[in-house]
């Protein structure tokens, strides 16, 4: 994906190698989809700002209308590019969701015009789109989203937009010109991408992607090494109602600052208590920056035992404090993965430190006692507070206080039970740890696991019944009887799961779903079941 931001995320289950970041991950997040060759049927948007006058090259066209149409969309993680659109007879900013997850507001500068901020008014995560506004600015001019055109492969296209790697004080608008090379269909959830050569670099997330005719033909938010997408503007036009009918999906925000506006940010909490589901889970909270220097007391106390706590730098990610349990837990750990994985304990060792972080003795002594920290922040600085319990094989409920407000950035894991043959869909956000699905199996019952996602890059692990998770099964699930299925080749990226399992006893299965983005995703995960011929049935 050609997002916006790195942001740490908590992976439940992976190979030796993911896990050696596990507990303080670094990642980066970009379907059965079946492919056709012709773009839906459409209409035409008609004469619009980006519409190239007389002899205007269509480049050229498209620069010149980013002046009144195209904004720059900015939060303290990161940027990206947004259209002015209109909605329902209201003008709003539309971007990409993982543009301005997860705050409550962004942002937004349209051409040259002054800097506003301004409210996020919600997402549709499925199609990763987002809406900011109202927008006020008379001068803007909303572009219409062509619902379907007559665009054929080998068609020039041309991607607008703001690259991140362009310092504040010389931002510019670019436009990078390609052709429609395919047009791709995810069935599962009725969405149709165009794919292009023209480069889509982070930062661009958001923008929109034109013909030669200064038409929106769908807006850019996803690419590889070799070519980009963008969602069809019929599909962001359906998304974009959908969210300001209200219908948007419900995910966890923060405020951007501590001070907003000139009046303290609502909704945080000063204490709390942290749901964290075993070894393969984890729990996020947010302290916003200030506008001031500030002296933050935090408390864990928890933290003198079996928990650990890790508080980064929100903006680089660096630990700026750390409880001295994560060594002595990292000791622990590295001994258990040695054994079960048998390789050197200092090889271990070495490895899991690095996932704890905190092993300068300056950032050791902020934690004043165990779980008691006392850490100075400079103005503009805020961080995250990430509570880990790496040696719990159960649920276990953490306190914490803070003398300023805290806001939750995940959510604890849900689990439900489902039937073979029944369908269940969810969001997981970039902070969220994954969802439990059980399901009863029969001994040898052989069944086909469906995980999709139109964006992200679901995986599944498998608890068959009676199987323990530990620390060990986030480095090498198979030596705790787990088995992990990741990137089947199929979906956009081959990046979703569409695998074979036979029950080996009889009882309930978990199957616990995760995602290694560390943006919000939606998906959707089916249990099939196959016959003796080995022919699974339709999902």
């Amino acid at each position: 994906m050609a997002g916006t931001v790195e942001r740490r995320a908590v992976r439940r289950f992976g190979s030796a190698a993911a896990a050696l970041v596990a507990l303080a991950l670094l990642a980066v997040g970009c379907s059965d989809s079946g492919d056709g060759d012709a773009a839906p049927a459409t209409g035409d948007a008609g004469t619009t700002a980006c519409t190239p006058e007389g002899q205007e090259k269509p480049a050229k066209a498209l620069l010149r209308c980013g002046g009144s149409s195209i904004a720059f969309v900015e939060n303290p993680w990161g940027s990206g590019t947004g259209i002015v659109t209109e909605v329902d007879g209201t003008t709003y900013v539309l971007t990409n969701a993982h543009v301005v997850d997860p705050f409550r507001t962004a942002e937004v500068t349209i051409g040259e015009g002054d800097t506003a901020t301004l409210p996020v008014v919600g997402s549709d995560v499925a199609a990763d789109i987002a809406l900011i506004g109202p927008v006020e600015d008379r001068d803007a001019e909303p572009l219409p989203l062509s619902s379907g055109t007559d665009i054929e492969k080998g068609d020039d296209v041309f991607a607008v937009g703001y690259p991140g790697d362009n310092p504040d004080d010389d931002r510019e608008l670019t436009v990078a010109s390609g052709i429609v090379s395919r047009v791709r269909k995810v069935a599962d959830f009725d969405q149709t991408y165009l794919q292009t050569d023209a480069t889509i670099a982070s930062g661009q997330s958001g923008g929109p992607l034109f013909d030669d005719r200064g038409r929106v033909l769908g807006i850019t938010g996803l690419s590889d090494e070799d070519f980009g997408f963008a969602l069809v503007g019929a599909d962001v036009e359906q998304a974009s109602e959908r969210v300001a009918a209200g219908d948007g999906d419900d995910l966890l925000t923060v405020p951007a600052s501590a001070d907003e506006d000139g009046e303290p940010a609502a909704g945080g909490e000063t204490s709390g208590t942290a749901t964290i589901a075993g070894a393969a889970d984890g729990a996020s909270l947010y302290l916003p920056p200030s506008d001031e220097r500030r002296t933050w007391k935090l408390s864990v106390p928890t933290a003198s035992g079996d928990i650990t706590v890790e508080v980064l730098d929100e903006l680089t990610g660096d630990p700026i404090a750390a409880s001295a349990s994560g060594r002595r837990l990292a000791t622990d750990i590295a001994n258990q993965v040695a054994a079960a994985m048998q390789i050197d304990p200092a090889q271990a060792l070495a490895e899991v430190q690095a996932a704890y972080g905190g092993l300068d003795p300056a950032i050791a002594g902020r934690e004043t006692a165990p779980g008691e920290f006392t850490i100075e922040l400079d103005a503009d600085q805020g961080a995250e507070v990430d509570i880990y319990a790496p040696l719990s094989t159960s649920t276990v409920e953490v306190a914490w206080s803070s003398d300023q407000p805290m806001w939750p950035l995940s959510r604890p894991i849900e689990t439900e039970s489902m039937n073979v043959g029944d369908t269940v869909e969810g969001i997981l956000s970039g902070y969220d740890s994954g969802h439990d699905v059980t399901v009863d199996l029969e001994e040898g019952q052989q069944v086909e696991l469906w995980a999709r996602s139109p964006q992200g890059d679901m995986n599944v692990t498998v608890v068959p019944p009676g199987a323990t998770v530990d620390a060990v099964s986030l480095y090498a699930p198979e030596a705790r009887g787990l088995q992990l299925f990741e990137d089947s080749d199929v979906g956009l990226f081959g990046y979703d799961v569409q695998e074979r399992y036979t029950a080996e006893a009889t009882g309930t299965y978990r199957f616990a779903l995760s995602n290694y983005d560390a943006v919000p995703v939606a998906w959707r995960f089916t249990v099939t079941d196959c016959d003796e011929d080995d022919a699974c049935h339709d999902r």
